[in-house]
């Protein structure tokens, strides 16, 4: 999970860089979008990475901790990023290209590692 905890950093730093230069560039909205976007994505790895870990235990009281956990993913998680995508405040284009942070970001350290182990 350690992976998983340096991904996220650089995505937070990486919005923390590019929301400036998305609102200089194209608006407010497309700045406000991004920021959404990259933070629903790392709700979404969150809360992923909570129901991985709890995912082992065979226990009731394990269950019950799953079943929360899709509860707060599915209905909440949803709800709020189609709140992000139609509000007029929040740029769609910019809250796709914060939700897609991630998975460039993740691709790069791939890529990187690959090059440093042939």
């Amino acid at each position: 999970m350690d992976s998983v905890r340096q991904t996220a950093r650089a995505v937070g730093w990486a919005a923390i860089l590019l929301a400036p230069c998305a609102t200089a560039l194209f608006g407010w909205r497309a700045g406000v979008g991004l920021v959404s976007g990259v933070g629903w994505m790392l709700l979404n790895v969150w809360v992923m990475r909570r129901l991985i870990e709890g995912g082992g235990g065979a226990s009731r009281a394990s269950r019950w901790s799953q079943a929360g956990w899709w509860m707060v993913k599915v209905p909440v998680l949803y709800a709020l990023a189609a709140f992000c995508l139609v509000h007029p405040w929040s740029s769609p284009i910019g809250f796709l290209a914060g939700f897609t942070m991630w998975f460039v970001i993740l691709w790069v350290q791939a890529l990187r590692r690959s090059q440093a182990n042939p």
